[in-house]
């Protein structure tokens, strides 16, 4: 899942929700920067989440951009379908 984002302005996505059932589990965040931005500070990129699948069904995800602070500025939401 790949979302805009920007850590320079103290937010960033969180996953809200504990995933059930649990057909997939999280495998790894990564924040890759824009390639126009690249030699600028501050400058924005995408947040990228993957997951792993672990067992036939759908669930949901909630993700919030959020401050540490608890303040929210977005939300998200993915439906994830496993069927093999």
């Amino acid at each position: 899942i790949k979302m805009p984002t920007n850590p320079t302005t103290g937010f960033k996505w969180y996953l809200v929700n504990k995933i059930k059932p649990k057909v997939i589990e999280e495998y790894d965040r990564e924040f890759i920067k824009h390639e126009e931005t690249m030699d600028m500070v501050g400058g924005g990129g995408l947040d990228i989440w993957r997951f792993l699948p672990v067992k036939k069904g759908e669930t949901y995800l909630h993700f919030q951009y959020q401050r540490e602070d608890g303040k929210t500025k977005k939300d998200r939401y993915y439906k994830v379908i496993i069927e093999e």
